[in-house]
């Protein structure tokens, strides 16, 4: 298919759109079309590490990057050592190639037991989209004498932050710093390594009748009226049930409405949050300041962009199903390296609900050039002010984070890298031939 049709064909569905959105990339297929790699295992009976530091149990893992470039990955799996727990400082993680000898032993790990999956290591550096890497995780069961190992960490929490008036978290990362509130279970800052903050949600009271310029901001703001999920709401809870130097966990609920639960991970280069438990209807909603404010408080110009290849101008609202990929990315050119710097956010599990885009003016009414007191609403399952995911959409996962991409398609490369499951495969439990 020629990018002249692709153009045209992306110009009849443009929902609400004017004439500066344009088709910024081809429609280039999002998966491999060969075979899928093969997550073999280290040979059967492979050698023992022989560092004194080698627990005296181990499993074998084989991580496939399915078909998607990779870098600094994260792989989740949980390690099978029965009723008996394991000595936490005992966990060792190393790679090895397909005959089991080992190639890496400083591979960044971290384990939280009671936390399913446990255990978090880095598939450091790039992994090519049809490569598999292989891994043994050594540890002792019960009791140990092996010293816990030092792990740089790339995520860190403080539990005693505030931010605008609500005690909370903030969990700083590579990507970005993360303020989330408490009660009102939800982020109300993201800020950059510049110092922009991309939600700016204010709480100040009078703020005028549509709340644009402060109190309406925050993400994800699950549902209306309850206040489920959105600063300045105190309808909620939340606790860190996971923390450590790869990733952190917050597990909020709340009663206002009926029983609503989820949970979100923090990782070095990307957030997931997965809807565990909804009482009705709802939308997840980015409600922000792309870029940050600016000196006037007003929306500093952006682009959005749909995976269905097609950006918009930040003026230009637009309603529309995003099936078979679900993601949004908006950059802000002045920011970052020469394609600037963007905020994506990624449905894992694509329907036919309708996602929509508009930017709000705090007085309700249309924008104006400087857009002084604007923010976007953005929505998976919004339509108009209709929240349109059903709570059987359960689990229901989302990934988001600043990224600074060369173009459009590193762009998309990038956060299929993140959100995109990898193929893993696992051994039995094995005990040390060593007496």
């Amino acid at each position: 298919m020629s990018r002249r049709t692709l153009l045209a064909g992306a110009a009849a569905v443009a929902v609400g759109a004017s004439a500066t959105a344009r088709l910024v990339t081809s429609k280039k297929r999002t998966t491999s079309t060969k075979a899928a790699p093969r997550t073999t295992l280290p040979r059967s009976g492979a050698p023992w590490w022989s560092d004194r530091s080698a627990g005296r149990s181990r499993q074998l893992f084989a991580v496939s990057a399915a078909g998607f470039a990779r870098t600094d990955h994260p792989v989740e799996v949980d390690v099978a050592a029965g009723s008996t727990p394991i000595a936490a400082a005992s966990v060792r993680v190393v790679e090895v190639d397909a005959a089991g000898m080992v190639i890496d032993t400083d591979v960044a790990h971290q384990y939280d037991r009671g936390v399913v999956p446990s255990l978090v290591f880095l598939l450091k550096g790039k992994t090519a989209p049809e490569a598999t890497r292989r891994y043994a995780v050594y540890f002792d069961i019960g009791t140990t004498t092996i010293p816990a190992k030092a792990v740089p960490s790339l995520v860190t929490v403080d539990e005693h932050h505030a931010d605008e008036g609500q005690d909370g978290f903030l969990v700083s990362t590579r990507a970005g710093a993360y303020s989330y509130q408490r009660k009102g279970a939800s982020f109300s800052s993201l800020v950059d390594r510049d110092g922009n903050d991309w939600l700016s949600y204010h709480p100040e009271p009078g703020a005028g009748p549509m709340g644009a310029n402060g109190p309406y901001r925050g993400m994800p703001n699950f549902h209306f009226p309850d206040g489920n999920f959105h600063p300045g709401f105190e309808v909620s809870e939340s606790e860190v049930v996971a923390r450590g130097p790869l990733r952190a966990i917050i597990r909020s609920t709340s009663s206002a409405g009926g029983t609503w639960a989820y949970e979100t991970a923090f990782f070095p280069d990307f957030v997931r949050s997965t809807v565990t438990k909804a009482a009705s209807d709802y939308w997840f909603l980015y409600e922000g300041t792309p870029g940050g404010e600016s000196a006037r408080g007003g929306i500093k110009p952006f682009k959005v962009m749909r995976s269905d290849g097609v950006e918009y101008g930040h003026r230009d609202d637009w309603s529309k199903a995003l099936k078979g990929e679900s993601w949004v990315s908006f950059r802000s050119p002045g920011l970052g390296g020469d394609y600037g710097r963007s905020f994506y956010l990624v449905h894992h599990d694509p329907d036919s609900k309708p996602d929509s885009y508009y930017l709000a003016r705090n007085d309700g009414a249309g924008v104006t050039a400087d857009d002084i007191g604007s923010m976007t609403v953005f929505g998976f399952g919004r339509f108009g002010a209709k929240m349109t995911m059903s709570p059987d959409q359960s689990p229901n996962r989302f990934t988001f984070a600043l990224m600074e991409p060369t173009d459009v398609d590193d762009a998309a490369r990038v956060l299929r890298g993140a959100y995109k499951d990898l193929a893993v495969a696992s051994s039995t439990l094995e005990t040390s031939p060593r007496t």
